[in-house]
């Protein structure tokens, strides 16, 4: 019998995979040339009930007006708010 216990072999914690960045951030937008494409889509109504639209695509106010005028066929003037 001996008098000094036997030494656990040493801690080697379990290997951590490395880190790979993903080319897709999470949010879906691709910011390599510094501009951001609208991830969102605005549903429209004429008031009389016309169809739903879903409009997307857009990166300002100004196309938004312009891509709801052009999914109910009429002028772009006609479908931003008058003051």
């Amino acid at each position: 019998m001996s008098l000094f216990k036997k030494k656990a072999p040493k801690y080697t914690p379990p290997p951590v995979p490395p880190v790979v960045e993903d080319p897709v951030p999470a949010n879906g937008v691709d910011n390599n040339n510094g501009a951001q494409k609208s991830q969102l889509v605005f549903h429209c109504q004429q008031a009389h009930g016309s169809p739903l639209g879903l409009i997307s695509g857009f990166s300002n106010v100004k196309e938004l007006y312009q891509k709801i005028a052009e999914c109910y066929d009429f002028p772009p003037e006609d479908a931003e708010p008058r003051p």
